[in-house]
């Protein structure tokens, strides 16, 4: 890729100076952070670990799923989570997706009813999963909703994660909030909390060198992903770097509780959560009118919830015109993100996914493309996007 200093980064990874001190000042956030989930999801309880993998793994462990479980999950996802269901001796079972809105199809779920002990919905993109519909009769099958792409995406008029038997939340950076090494987990369930609440105090703690630690690394990564650096060696380079050393901890993880430090950056990243949803699905909307003078297919506007926009997502006729257009937006200023692209070859790699058996997920990751859309997004940055989208143009 050709070094370019102008280009706008794909994710929101913020992190500044005032994030650094408030890491690593020393005191406790547990009061700000239980009014906010208080506030948003009443009824659960929460749990502060190191990220939201840790979270479904504490959260399969606290139903008592283990060894000869079954777990729905959408084949279009990250390995992370089809990782930390196998952590937990589960075994992934992989579900097709709705050709709308790329999460779960409550039909192909249906049809799996009597194979599957807990069930996956994952709110991509912000994208609200029709939960509801996932409801399998009268067996005790739970529904642990993936939020990672959702803080402030509402679902039947609540907040995602609220409908749920359980939920978790990644709060890592490039996530909706940029807080370093968190993420929460919401049990509504009394007793399956007490029960993840004595697993998770068996987690090991960082120390005070892993909260200066995590906290420089964060404010580093994110220094990179501000302009003139991303373009010009931070995306070429670092992409090749991860690839070998996995800097971003994609394909391991050891569960641990939330560091304390971007605790007390996710409480005050909160504050404003309602006015970042709100920006982002105004940029959503001058995006929406730009790919359809396009002739391209904007994201589906689901009738029972409110997407919360974390990637406008765009749909095209073929892989190769998919792969066109990022290279077009590229060379306009604009980075984009093939999202689990690969997802059928982890899958059949590691999981034992059968390629063919969810065709809709398989077609959808090979012709999704994804633009920035969150909203700390300049006004300058959405002419630009709008603009290069406007001269987008499907060609197979």
């Amino acid at each position: 890729m050709k070094p370019s200093p102008r280009l706008i980064p794909r994710l929101n990874v913020e992190f500044g100076v005032d994030d650094l001190l408030h890491a690593l000042h020393r005191g406790d956030a547990t009061g700000k952070l239980s009014d906010a989930v208080h506030r948003w999801w009443p009824g659960y309880g929460p749990l502060f670990v190191d990220s939201g993998r840790t979270a479904l793994f504490l959260s399969l462990r606290a139903f008592g799923l283990g060894r000869g479980d079954r777990v729905g999950v959408p084949l279009y996802t990250c390995e992370a989570v089809f990782r930390a269901i196998a952590k937990a001796g589960c075994t992934p079972v992989f579900l097709d997706i709705d050709p709308r809105t790329y999460t779960l199809d409550p039909a192909g779920v249906h049809t799996k009813t009597d194979d599957l002990d807990a069930v996956i919905p994952i709110h991509v993109f912000g994208q609200p999963a029709d939960v509801e519909s996932l409801r399998i009769g009268d067996r005790q099958v739970r529904v642990i909703e993936d939020c990672a792409h959702a803080l402030g995406t509402q679902v039947f008029g609540q907040m995602a994660g609220s409908t749920g038997d359980a939920s978790f939340f990644s709060f890592r950076l490039g996530k909706v909030v940029s807080a370093g090494s968190t993420g929460m987990l919401l049990v509504r369930d009394r007793t399956v909390l007490e029960s993840a609440r004595e697993m998770w105090a068996g987690l090991p703690r960082a120390g005070s060198f892993a909260i200066t630690a995590d906290a420089l690394s964060s404010f580093g990564r994110a220094a990179l992903y501000r302009r003139p650096w991303f373009g010009l060696f931070a995306l070429p380079v670092g992409s090749v770097v991860d690839a070998r050393l996995d800097l971003m901890e994609k394909f391991g993880f050891e569960p641990q509780q939330a560091n304390p430090g971007a605790l007390r950056v996710l409480a005050r990243r909160l504050q404003d959560l309602e006015s970042r949803i709100k920006a982002a699905r105004r940029n959503a909307s001058v995006f929406r009118t730009a790919t359809e003078s396009a002739g391209l297919e904007p994201p589906f506007e689901a009738p029972w919830g409110q997407h919360s926009y974390f990637q406008f997502a765009i749909r095209f006729s073929t892989a190769s015109a998919r792969d066109r257009a990022m290279a077009d937006l590229a060379a306009r200023g604009v980075d984009s993100i093939r999202f689990y692209h690969n997802s059928a070859g982890l899958a059949a790699r590691g999981y034992g996914y059968e390629p063919g058996t969810c065709p809709t997920a398989e077609a959808i990751a090979q012709t999704v493309l994804t633009v920035p859309c969150h909203g700390r997004l300049t006004s300058d940055d959405v002419e630009t996007i709008a603009s290069a989208l406007e001269d987008l143009r499907d060609k197979p």
